[in-house]
């Protein structure tokens, strides 16, 4: 059995959880909560591929990518994240400062 809770950054999809799960925050959907919450690294990288931010916040890259308006000031182009391996691999998207749009590279 497993808990299903949508996710609410584009495009559209959801996040499966086991059943068992222990959520928090606010309105009680917060997957963090559970102590088999396993984060992601995502580093945000400038135009020179030179981390200006690195954070385990974002649920999924979905939300990553939504938040490079926030580390916009700090030149925030690229984005790489840790994969299963603990290597940090490129993601295949550029921040486009000028439009506030993320773009497949």
């Amino acid at each position: 059995m497993t808990i299903v809770i949508e996710c609410a950054y584009e495009p559209h999809h959801s996040h499966e959880y086991p059943d068992d799960w222990e959520f928090g925050g606010a309105n009680q959907l917060d997957p963090r909560s559970d102590r088999r919450w396993t984060p992601t690294t995502y580093v945000y990288l400038d135009a020179r591929l030179r981390a200006v931010w690195t954070t385990q916040t974002p649920l999924c890259l979905d939300q990553a990518l939504d938040e490079f308006t926030k580390h916009a000031e700090l030149g925030a182009t690229y984005l790489q994240r840790k994969n299963e391996r603990g290597e940090l691999e490129l993601v295949d998207f550029v921040y486009d400062r000028a439009t506030d749009t993320v773009n497949p590279l």
